[in-house]
């Protein structure tokens, strides 16, 4: 953003609005955002299905944005970015669970108004709409009326234009968060729920241990069947597939209370999980597929696999099917998440999830000459395949070489060779920029005669 945004901000602004008076239903759902043009900025026009409680919150870097949350209310507004619009960059949609909520009335929706001029801000509630004007003026004057007709910035649904997520900041998610399909909801991979031995839900394979006090001859070791049964004597057939351990020995309790025991005391052990499980791919030390018995985070599968391989690059995917049957990506860069820390990326995982570790691209470039360990030698693909790095991987120059003597060999796609000269030592110093190098780029260090 190439300009600040100057930001007035009323004293009520600070902290969280006043709620809707009594008798009045509180907004559950964001129903639709307007834009009306103003001779000298834009309004913006929430609208939900009652009063709304706002806050604007306070951000890292203040004066580049206008960060919106209404509380309580579930928000399935998308992205909109506008085109060549004089004000307004895009306007952000997000939606958090209760727990971020500080007044614990529901979930919260937060829109991210970002600007590219030096505009101020003014929020008034009406009714169920929140109006959102943005001026060049002063922000605490009355809104004007418009200058053309209302035309909201949504789609035939109700839902404003989605393009893709982009950064917002809050505490729960890191910035730059990227995830496919755009439309998908970062709540979706941040806020997943915790879980733990208790909450797993059986399935075909798993192996578990049943035990009912005082009564030995019902004590069973039993393996889910393929159709998510269980067989028990006095109790017959019992469908435990998609049931927590808790749910079946409940079940079991209760047939045998209807039948022979008035007090039966049922426990069930999982000894072997099976049905559910996460996989992991790609440049790990044993990548296979991991059983997901209760809570488990992108750190302690790695872990698990024997971490990294050598080979693996920069970047990790989490694939997750969505509801309606879409394949979700979220890209986790591997230097926050190891190097940095940041404990963001640690994701929560879930059933069906797989992780993938793809290895780093590499370019295959020949060092020949006066260098230590001359042959062929792997690059990682881009501005980090450069000259310094090949000599380098080569063992560096012996006693004999020339700095300026190097040259490279490039074979074109017409059959071609362009040579390419190069002085060492003008790149170390800075004089010259390093030569990024190409797959099958054929490096020559020359002898120094002297």
């Amino acid at each position: 953003m190439d300009r600040l945004v100057s930001i007035f901000i009323w004293p009520f602004l600070f902290g969280l609005a006043s709620g809707p008076a009594d008798g009045q239903a509180r907004a559950t759902k964001l129903l639709a955002l307007k834009l009306l043009p103003q001779e000298a900025g834009f309004l913006a026009i929430v609208q939900a299905d009652g009063p709304m409680e706002h806050r604007v919150v306070e951000e890292q870097n203040p004066g580049e944005r206008l960060v919106l949350d209404v509380l309580g209310v579930s928000n399935p507004l998308r992205h909109y970015y506008p085109e060549n619009h004089p004000f307004l960059e895009r306007i952000l949609m997000y939606e958090y669970p209760p727990e971020t909520n500080p007044r614990q009335t529901g979930p919260l929706a937060r829109i991210v108004f970002e600007l590219k001029a030096d505009v101020g801000y003014r929020i008034e509630s009406q009714a169920s709409e929140l109006h959102v004007l943005f001026s060049e003026g002063d922000p605490q004057a009355a809104p004007a009326e418009p200058t053309a007709p209302a035309e909201p910035a949504v789609d035939d649904n109700g839902d404003v234009v989605t393009e893709a997520p982009a950064e917002v900041y809050d505490p729960l998610v890191p910035p730059k968060v990227a995830i496919e399909p755009p439309d998908v909801p970062v709540s979706f991979f941040f806020h997943a729920s915790t879980a733990n031995a208790d909450d797993y839900r059986l399935g075909p394979e798993d192996v578990i241990e049943v035990r009912v006090f005082e009564l030995d001859q019902l004590n069973r070791t039993l393996r889910v069947s393929g159709d998510g049964k269980i067989e028990l004597p006095l109790v017959g057939s019992i469908e435990v597939s998609g049931l927590t351990p808790n749910k079946v020995a409940a079940q079991i309790a209760d047939r045998l209370r209807d039948r022979y025991v008035q007090n039966p005391q049922v426990s069930i052990f999982i000894t072997e999980f099976k049905s559910q499980k996460i996989s992991l791919l790609g440049a790990v030390a044993n990548p296979a597929s991991y059983p997901l018995s209760g809570q488990r985070r992108l750190l302690q599968l790695l872990a698990e696999a024997g971490s990294l391989g050598p080979e693996a690059g920069n970047t990790l995917y989490v694939f997750r099917q969505t509801e309606d049957g879409r394949s979700a990506r979220l890209t986790v860069p591997l230097s926050e998440l190891l190097l940095q820390g940041d404990p963001r990326w640690n994701v929560l995982l879930r059933p069906g999830d797989v992780i993938s570790v793809p290895p780093e691209q590499a370019i295959a470039v020949t060092v020949l000459g006066a260098v230590n360990s001359p042959g062929v030698h792997k690059l990682p693909v881009g501005n980090g395949a450069t000259l310094l790095k090949a000599v380098a991987l080569a063992g560096g120059l012996n006693e004999r070489a020339s700095k300026k003597g190097v040259q490279i060999k490039r074979s074109e796609s017409d059959g071609s060779e362009t040579v390419i000269k190069a002085n060492l030592g003008d790149i170390l110093s800075g004089k010259k920029p390093d030569v990024v190098l190409k797959e099958g780029d054929v490096v020559v260090v020359r002898e120094s005669f002297f």
